[in-house]
């Protein structure tokens, strides 16, 4: 899971900086840049499951009520990048939410 985290990092970064062009641009690098904070975390091996399922809610949310917005056509309008961004967003989080902190024995 922390390769994953590792990759997530980046991706959701560059997410971040593209918004700056936007004209809401300031919920768009919040909703991103949360991301980027949950997946260092998981990078750094702080897990923290429940709050990942809990914040994946509001996403979801998001992502349902923005996803009856748009006209089918995926990826002819903003509208339909949007959505599947948060739709992204909800599979990260519950992709984290079942990682399993790594013990390690010391021998």
């Amino acid at each position: 899971m922390r390769l994953f985290a590792a990759v997530c990092i980046p991706v959701f970064l560059s997410f971040v900086v593209v918004q700056f062009n936007d004209v809401d641009a300031w919920s768009w690098i919040m909703a991103y840049g949360i991301i980027v904070v949950v997946s260092a975390a998981v990078l750094l091996g702080k897990y923290h499951p429940w709050w990942y399922r809990i914040l994946s809610i509001p996403y979801a949310i998001w992502a349902v009520a923005t996803l009856m917005q748009t006209s089918g056509h995926w990826f002819d309008g903003e509208v339909e990048r949007e959505a599947a961004g948060l739709g992204i967003c909800v599979v990260t989080l519950l992709l984290f939410s079942l990682a399993r902190p790594r013990h390690t024995s010391e021998v």
